[in-house]
């Protein structure tokens, strides 16, 4: 839902700052290309804009939210027998699962904006 709200702002910020015909010639246009090339080039440029781009966003997305240090996770109840060093551990290991859920808020974050950035530029 995240990925879909995101792309969702991509274009309707796009659009609304191009329009339609200004938002898909900015995608289109490059300067120099052949008007015969354009008949190869914008359809890979527009699938590549408006699917691939979507489904890699969704896949980073996914990624992210679901990496998780498991080994680490796994470890950390074999300490429980040694006592302090166990509970010790478990801590640590707490505390670089937040540090990791942060990393990951804030990786989304950033590549939501660089989407939404491509969006509003419009150009290559």
């Amino acid at each position: 839902m995240l990925v879909l709200t995101v792309y969702g702002i991509k274009l309707y910020l796009g659009i609304r700052r191009h329009g339609v015909r200004g938002y898909l010639r900015g995608i289109v246009h490059l300067p120099g290309l052949p008007g015969w090339a354009y008949g190869l080039y914008a359809p890979l440029v527009l699938a590549e804009v408006f699917l691939t781009s979507l489904f890699t966003h969704f896949i980073r997305l996914f990624a992210n939210m679901f990496c998780r240090p498991f080994l680490f996770e796994e470890l950390t109840p074999l300490g429980a027998g040694l006592g302090v060093l166990g509970v010790l551990m478990t801590i640590v290991m707490t505390v670089f699962e937040m540090f990791m859920q942060f990393l990951r808020t804030f990786l989304f974050a950033m590549l939501a904006g660089m989407f939404i950035a491509s969006g509003l530029r419009g150009a290559h």
